[in-house]
């Protein structure tokens, strides 16, 4: 009689943790820190738990820890023109590649002397010869004549996805 008594509850018991709410698992997930690194001109997502990079955009765990995560885009400035929307290579404001915007002649450094002669790029006028000649954004390769950021296409900011 004892056992039928117990029997009875135990069936009592499964029948009523099958229909009774339970407490929904913890599901809850962490959207991936972005991480920037302007040197390299790249964004990445990183883990909130522990850090590592998330190599799997759609990845609902992270592969090193296990902690649940996922990617969301973040919309940020352009990190080429900062925003401006206009491209930094031949743009207004732009900076000549060969003297870096010194105006002086990167090969004499702007003394108008090389190894005691006279410097063979500028001829002694210790200017820089693109700057003189109009190069400082001619025929710009990067946005291809249109002025235009062409990291961003014009935005001023870009979406890491």
């Amino acid at each position: 009689m004892r056992s039928i008594a117990v029997l009875v509850m135990l069936v009592l018991g499964a029948a009523c943790s099958a229909t009774s709410p339970r407490a929904a698992p913890d599901v809850s997930e962490n959207a991936a820190m972005w991480q920037i690194d302007d040197d390299a001109n790249i964004a990445f997502p990183a883990c909130t738990g522990c850090g590592a990079v998330i190599e799997d955009r759609g990845a609902r765990t992270c592969a090193s820890c296990g902690a649940r995560i996922h990617v969301e885009p973040r919309t940020i400035a352009c990190p080429e023109c900062r925003g401006a929307k206009t491209c930094t290579h031949c743009a207004p404001g732009r900076v000549c590649l060969a003297c870096a915007g010194t105006h002086l002649c990167s090969i004499c450094d702007g003394s108008g002397a090389w190894h005691g002669d006279t410097c063979p790029e500028c001829k002694g006028a210790k200017a820089c010869s693109a700057c003189l000649q109009g190069a400082v954004g001619a025929s710009c390769e990067r946005c291809e004549e249109t002025h235009v950021c062409a990291n961003c296409n014009g935005t001023g900011e870009i979406t890491l996805q």
